[in-house]
């Protein structure tokens, strides 16, 4: 049997929603056991094993392609169901982006503006009368 290699299959989704497909497959387990090499302080290296988190399900804006996905994904029974119902097309051979993107122009840097000197507040008003001045 031929080993999955990652990165090979492009998907895209042609709904003009969001949707999000649940991979239910052994590949896509909730919870791996990963061996990796620990270096301790004293120089020695051991072998340990991490616990990695994988996704249980994959989402798609509207009208998104999702490339570098692996193999894999192509077992999940949503994806499958998502080929067969034309919700989802996987994509083979060179991506092409079809739509020229517009060339946003460049804005020229703006100085900031200067603060002016706070100016002391005009003393309140009275509501009992005039004010009193230094002439009463």
């Amino acid at each position: 049997m031929k080993e999955a290699t990652r990165g090979t299959v492009t998907i895209e989704n042609l709904q003009p929603k969001m949707t999000v497909y649940n991979l239910a497959h052994p590949a896509h387990t909730r919870v791996r056991k990963i061996p990796q090499v620990q270096e301790l302080k004293n120089g020695k290296s051991i072998g340990v094993f991490v616990k990695k988190r994988l996704p249980t399900s994959i989402t798609f804006l509207a009208r998104e392609r999702k490339s570098c996905l692996p193999d894999t994904i192509l077992q999940c029974p949503d994806i499958q169901a998502g080929l067969r119902s034309r919700r989802l097309r996987m994509i083979t051979g060179a991506i092409v982006d079809r739509a020229p993107r517009a060339v946003t122009p460049v804005r020229p840097e703006t100085k900031p503006a200067k603060q002016s000197k706070k100016q002391p507040a005009a003393p309140a008003a009275s509501l009992t009368g005039p004010a009193k001045t230094d002439k009463d």
